[in-house]
């Protein structure tokens, strides 16, 4: 981002510019962080199901697999 505040590339001229390529580097940021968000929320998930299913199997006697169905 202060590659484009400092506008290294020469490509910008005015500030409308300069502000147009600093939200659009923002929006990706964003989304990245948004993705990283949710795999780590699916994987909290997995685990839980996982540690759920497995209690569950223990003290009922069925296996995971049928738990799933």
């Amino acid at each position: 981002m202060l590659d484009i505040v400092e506008n290294i590339d020469e490509t910008c001229e005015t500030a409308s510019c300069t502000d147009l390529k600093l939200i659009v580097e923002l929006q990706k940021m964003g989304n990245d962080v948004l993705q990283d968000w949710a795999k780590t929320q699916e994987k909290k998930s997995s685990v839980k199901n996982l540690l759920r299913c497995r209690e569950k199997s223990n003290y009922i006697g069925i296996a995971c697999s049928e738990l799933s169905k």
